[in-house]
């Protein structure tokens, strides 16, 4: 990756990576964290590679499946996840996003 799209990347690897660690080190409750998510995913406008897009829409889409209902976690696993499993994935994309500006 040449030095200005790791530039240009850092700044928003940098809000999101913010966001992330403030749901993981619970300075926010889940639903609080999932409405900001979306809204910042969903308006974004910035430049990101193909590698960082996928890191940030495969948290949107665990955000989209988060659900308590036992029901629906037994009956599609591969979609619906519960707290503990997004918790996971949201630390999984924190250690991706400092990855991409280290």
């Amino acid at each position: 990756m040449r030095w200005w799209t790791r530039w240009r990347m850092g700044a928003v690897c940098a809000d999101y990576k913010a966001l992330l660690d403030r749901f993981l080190d619970g300075a926010m409750p889940t639903a609080t964290f999932r409405t900001l998510y979306f809204k910042r995913f969903k308006e974004e406008t910035r430049y990101m590679s193909s590698d960082l897009f996928e890191v940030l829409d495969g948290l949107f889409a665990d955000l989209d499946g988060l659900t308590d209902d036992p029901e629906l976690l037994a009956a599609k696993p591969d979609y619906f996840i519960d707290e503990a499993r997004l918790r996971a994935r949201v630390q999984a994309a924190s250690r991706r996003l400092a990855s991409f500006t280290a």
